[in-house]
């Protein structure tokens, strides 16, 4: 858990890349991964994949410059810890509820094929995400200490959580009618790894006679193979050891083996009210994984106790001191909260984040669309939203090119740009990042998704949007 906490400070401090299917691509006739976005949305030709598709992305509302700040003369920068970093500068940059969510999708094999009216798939799929949400409070703290002779830190929902697991899906749209079609995805879910905490409150109470933490959090690590670490180093080297959990060790590649299982599932649609339109909505990723209860490592941490001070180097300055920063704080962290053990009741249940999209597009003539997609995020701290627009052209057959506008997102407003060649060879950016430092830190929001694609295309291009189809009304 200790290396799970820093390596949300880490990517919360200085993450410079980066949910998955590409937004911008959505509307692409060529684009053949928006059945991943709506199930209903299907390629217009088949496709074998072979460890062929990788997405990553970052999704966060802060940017480095929050974090990082040049010297006076512009050649080294100080973390937001360094005395000549004014506090008050540093607090107004921060939200109440700072938020980073880091995800990578790997296909690693799948297929799609036309089916008459309709459209069958099949993929595997490897997912690995961290989320987290560090509250304003909490840097407060860090930043400014004992700032009175009594000073108290009220830090609520701080909560830290990271997964992997596996996933077979099987989906199918069918055109209902010539100018519906409807889509749905079963997945079967394998769960591998994964570990959160909770911290409801931590009051931190800094006087004169004494330093004392009240905490109320809970810590959950799921996953065959993992032990819970007891004791810490002294600064001599030494080993103390202590009566609450200072980490999880992975005890061997021997043990590895699935530690739950679930289901989630997809739905979509696509409509054509009038020639030219398209309207399209889906909810996807609709369900949980149930953690073994013999592979659960619960613990929490109740009432109050004493501590001595943080050991954070004030000074460090330098890319590198930002990696030196998450593992310090995490460390105090660790021995301020003090999880302590606790038995497992049953097995575990874990929900999955799901998202809410809706869609528009019109294509005026051959060759060129425009649309609104709005998708909206629900996760474990909260729903996030976005509002994006997109211009869609084919230059040749086999080329198409998108652009794409944020009007509106919890994650900052940018572009995105993505290309297709012959339903092969695919590529996206949204969130381009565009600013950066002669350090060449990122000085955008830290929100970008780069999705990158080779699929071998198979089966004839069958395309349903002709104008022999009927639409209700005419």
């Amino acid at each position: 858990m200790k290396k799970i906490i820093s390596l949300a400070i880490v990517c919360c401090l200085f993450a410079t890349s980066a949910l998955a299917q590409s937004k911008t691509a959505y509307f692409m006739d060529g684009y053949n991964y928006r059945h991943e976005l709506n199930p209903a949305a299907s390629p217009y030709r088949g496709y074998i994949n072979l460890m062929g598709h990788y997405a990553i992305g970052v999704n966060s509302n802060l940017s480095a410059t929050q974090f990082l700040y040049p010297n006076t003369d512009g050649s080294e920068l100080y973390t937001f810890l360094h005395p000549e970093v004014s506090a008050s500068d540093f607090l107004n940059k921060l939200h109440d509820n700072n938020i980073l969510g880091l995800n990578t999708d790997i296909d690693i094999f799948g297929f799609g094929f036309n089916a008459r009216r309709g459209y069958f798939s099949f993929d595997t799929k490897l997912h690995v995400g961290l989320s987290s949400n560090l509250p304003k409070e909490l840097f407060a703290f860090l930043k400014q200490g004992m700032s009175s002779d009594h000073t108290v830190y009220d830090i609520r929902n701080f909560n830290v959580s990271a997964s992997a697991y596996a996933s077979a899906g099987i989906g199918y749209a069918y055109d209902l009618f010539d100018n519906l079609r409807i889509g749905v995805k079963a997945k079967y879910l394998v769960g591998l790894a994964a570990a959160n905490a909770n911290i409801d409150q931590m009051r931190v109470d800094m006087s004169s006679d004494a330093w004392t933490v009240n905490t109320q959090a809970t810590m959950s690590a799921y996953g065959y193979g993992l032990r819970p670490l007891t004791g810490t180093i002294d600064e001599n080297g030494n080993e103390v050891p202590t009566d609450y959990i200072t980490g999880l060790e992975f005890t061997g590649v021997e043990t590895l083996a699935p530690a739950g299982k679930g289901f989630a599932f997809d739905f979509g649609l696509c409509y054509s009210p009038i020639k030219k339109l398209k309207l399209s909505a889906a909810l996807t990723n609709v369900g949980s994984i149930r953690w073994d209860a013999e592979a659960v490592i619960n613990a929490q941490s109740t009432g109050e106790v004493a501590f001595s001070g943080l050991t954070l180097d004030l000074e460090a300055s330098g890319e590198d001191a930002i990696a030196q920063l998450g593992e310090d704080i995490s460390n105090n962290l660790i021995n301020m909260i003090q999880f302590k053990q606790i038995a497992q009741q049953g097995a575990a249940v874990q929900k999955l984040d799901s998202r809410l999209l809706l869609a528009a597009d019109y294509k005026p003539f051959r060759g060129l669309n425009a649309g609104l997609i709005y998708t909206l995020e629900n996760t474990a701290y909260g729903q996030f939203d976005e509002l994006t627009a997109s211009a869609n052209i084919s230059l040749l057959k086999d080329l198409q090119l998108a652009g794409s506008y944020t009007l509106f997102s919890d994650y900052g407003r940018s572009f995105g740009f993505a290309l297709n060649f012959c339903s092969l060879i695919y590529l996206s950016w949204d969130h381009i990042l565009t600013h950066f430092s002669p350090q060449f830190v990122p000085l955008d929001v830290l929100s970008t998704q780069f999705e990158v694609g080779l699929r071998l295309p198979i089966g004839k291009y069958k395309k349903r949007d002709l104008p022999k189809l009927l639409y209700f009304g005419k």
